[in-house]
């Protein structure tokens, strides 16, 4: 069934920007290079869900006195899995 297979996780994100500034507000999300869809509970044929596409995603980091190097992906506010 179709509502088993949901978006349980991310397995390895990363936040990146190599035309980042000292500025705060120049670090932000550009994109994911690794991404997985997995439910383990489900037992039917995982394989045919996966993510197909992430609708607002919002990089974030409350720190502004850190280095550039040290601003991360700190949450996804809203995604939403779907195929």
């Amino acid at each position: 069934m179709y509502f088993f297979c949901v978006l349980t996780g991310l397995k390895k994100w990363i936040c990146y920007n190599p035309y980042c500034s000292t500025m705060y507000f120049s670090c932000v999300l550009t994109g994911l290079k690794k991404w997985i869809c997995y439910n383990k509970s489900a037992n039917i044929f995982l394989k045919r869900w996966v993510l197909t596409g992430l609708k607002k995603w919002i990089c974030y980091n409350k720190e502004l006195g850190l280095d550039k190097s040290e601003y991360v992906l700190t949450g996804l506010k809203k995604w939403i899995c779907y195929n």
